[in-house]
C-alpha cells in the first residue's frame, strides 16, 4: 500500500480544507510528521485510521465514547457541524498483478442529535458502489486493522517498538492478525 494523498476538512484542529501529501521517494521511504505537542500531529493518524476503519478505527482521542459522539466532537469547532467534516485519503495498491488507485471518502455531520455519515470508494477515478458497500470487509483484506499499527504509529508506539520486552507482543499480534491466527483461536 503506497500512501498518496490526505486530506481533511473541518477535522479536529483542522478548520477549512487542508491536504497532505504523503507519497514516497526511492531514497526517503518514509513519512515523518514532526511538530510541537498539540499541532495537529496525531489528529493526523487518526485521520487516516478513521478513513479506513470507520467506526472499528483506534483514534487516540475516541476512549469510551460511542463511535457518534466521537464523529460529532470531531467537527472542528469554529465549523458549522450541519455542514460536517470530510476525510479522504489517496493511495494504491496491486490487485492481481495491476496497479490500483484508490480513493476513500469518510464524511459526516451532526443533524440536531444524530450524526449522519456516508463512505465512498473510488478505484482508479470511478466510484465502486459494491466496494463502498463492503468496505469494511475490503480493507480488512488490503491492510487488516490488527496489522496498521505497525504502519501507522506515534512516538508512543516507537518506544514500545523499541523496547524489546513489549516489542515481541505487538508483532506477535499484528502476525497472527495477518495469518488469520486470532480468527481461529476464536
Amino acid at each position: 500500500m503506497h500512501l498518496h494523498n490526505l486530506t481533511l476538512h473541518d477535522f479536529g484542529a483542522y478548520q477549512g480544507r487542508h491536504s497532505l501529501d504523503l507519497r514516497v521517494k526511492p531514497k526517503r521511504p518514509i513519512v515523518l510528521i514532526g511538530g510541537l505537542n498539540g499541532c495537529g500531529k496525531t489528529t493526523l493518524l487518526d485521520a487516516i485510521q478513521l478513513v479506513l476503519y470507520g467506526p472499528r478505527a483506534r483514534c487516540s482521542g475516541r476512549g469510551n465514547r460511542s463511535y457518534d459522539t466521537y464523529l460529532r466532537e470531531s467537527i472542528n469547532r469554529a465549523a458549522d457541524a450541519s455542514r460536517g467534516a470530510e476525510l479522504r485519503l489517496e493511495f494504491s495498491i496491486t490487485v492481481e498483478g495491476r496497479p490500483r488507485t484508490y480513493e476513500v471518502a469518510r464524511t459526516w455531520f451532526a443533524s440536531g442529535k444524530q450524526v449522519r455519515e456516508s463512505l465512498a470508494v473510488s478505484v482508479d477515478g470511478k466510484y465502486d458502489e459494491t466496494i463502498s458497500e463492503t468496505w469494511a470487509e475490503h480493507v480488512e483484506e488490503i491492510l487488516p486493522l490488527e496489522v496498521a499499527s505497525l504502519f501507522f504509529f506515534d512516538g508512543e508506539k516507537v518506544e514500545q517498538l523499541a523496547d524489546p520486552e513489549r516489542a515481541a507482543g505487538v508483532i506477535e499480534a499484528a502476525v497472527q492478525s495477518l495469518l488469520g491466527v486470532r480468527a481461529v483461536e476464536q
